[in-house]
């Protein structure tokens, strides 16, 4: 009996033991979760602010980055207006460097067909020309008070010149196709088409090195185009004209004439190839070397084997001067059609250039009236 008692109350020993034991390990554990559910909000709220932190740091940047942009685009702004360049303080150095940049010239834009009568260009079934708005414009010469402007290409291609009064009104024509289609009246801008005395500026090389060039001859056939008696290196009745060089005109002239026994008149034709060796420099060479065009400049060739002279404009093919006989008393009369060249001079004093741009050919300097 004494040892079952002593059993009984060793097993509720353990048991309250047991107890213990399991009550304490529940609080362990009860601890131990609360601490976790404790460390977790940390941690949540720890990340949650991170993100805010990192979401707020990139719509600063976004904000500063935006800023950045405005100031820089504002400073490029300011930088792009400045003063206008006065071609009249450049030394000749620095207008030297200045050929061949760009300006952002803009013609009055319209049409010219008064060359479509055949009394006129010699042609009767020439088209109306209009302005060609895609030409860029570059430096051709700057003087004291004039900008002389060339286009970056050959236009209106297909003028055609025919027979004597071709030559009798071709430089005519090509001015004032040039003067009514690429003139700015707003700007003080004059088109014409270049000529002979424009492409001899910037040449070295000696026409006279033609040994007949300048030569006066008396041919055999006395016909001539009307304009020839006023040319001053024509004398086809004896006496040299007083009233035109090889590239002035102011009137139109149609029709033929026959000289006297005294006929007699200068060869003005000649012919060479642009190059580094038969220009100033390179730069000209560029500027003149396009398709095929018109100078609006006449020239008389003399042909010994026929003892006739021959009428002729000139024309520029790529780096070649030449020209084209349109009347030829010896066999009958030609034509040709090729484009046109314009060019435009500006009086610097009524206008601003390049208070923005930089004279390239995609940041052309900027030109407006006074």
């Amino acid at each position: 009996m004494k040892i079952k008692e002593k059993v009984k109350q060793k097993d509720d020993g353990i048991t309250l033991i047991a107890l213990i034991i399991t009550i304490i390990v529940l609080v362990i554990l009860a601890a131990v979760t609360l601490n976790s559910i404790f460390e977790s909000n940390i941690i949540g709220l720890a990340t949650n602010g991170a993100i805010n932190y990192a979401t707020e740091a990139k719509r600063e940047n976004e904000i500063l980055d935006h800023t950045a942009s405005i100031l820089e685009s504002a400073i490029n702004d300011i930088e792009s207006i400045k003063p206008p360049i006065n071609f009249g303080d450049l030394s000749d150095d620095e207008k030297k460097a200045m050929i061949g940049q760009y300006v952002d010239y803009q013609p009055t834009t319209s049409t010219f067909d008064d060359h479509t009568n055949s009394d006129y260009s010699g042609y009767s079934n020439n088209s109306q020309l209009s302005t060609d708005s895609s030409v860029k414009w570059r430096i051709l010469s700057i003087e004291s008070n004039k900008l002389t402007l060339i286009s970056n290409k050959a236009v209106n291609n297909g003028f055609c010149l025919s027979a004597a009064n071709g030559y009798n009104n071709g430089v005519l024509l090509l001015n004032n196709a040039c003067k009514i289609m690429y003139s700015n009246n707003n700007l003080g801008a004059t088109g014409r088409s270049l000529n002979i005395d424009d492409i001899e500026r910037y040449m070295t090389y000696d026409k006279t090195s033609d040994l007949n060039y300048y030569k006066e001859y008396m041919p055999s056939n006395k016909d001539y185009p009307n304009i020839f008696e006023l040319e001053t290196t024509g004398a086809p009745n004896g006496t040299y004209g007083e009233r035109y060089g090889l590239s002035d005109q102011d009137n139109y002239i149609s029709g033929t004439t026959t000289g006297n026994s005294s006929f007699k008149g200068k060869k003005t034709y000649y012919t060479f190839e642009m190059s580094t060796s038969t220009m100033k420099n390179q730069i000209y060479v560029d500027l003149f070397n396009t398709s095929i065009y018109w100078l609006a400049s006449r020239c008389a060739n003399y042909y010994s084997d026929v003892d006739r002279f021959g009428f002729s404009m000139f024309y520029i093919n790529g780096r070649t001067m030449n020209a084209n006989n349109l009347y030829r008393p010896y066999n009958g009369e030609s034509r040709a059609s090729y484009a046109i060249r314009p060019i435009v001079e500006i009086e610097l004093s009524k206008v601003n250039v390049g208070i923005t741009g930089y004279g390239e050919e995609n940041t052309p300097y900027s030109i407006e009236a006074k």
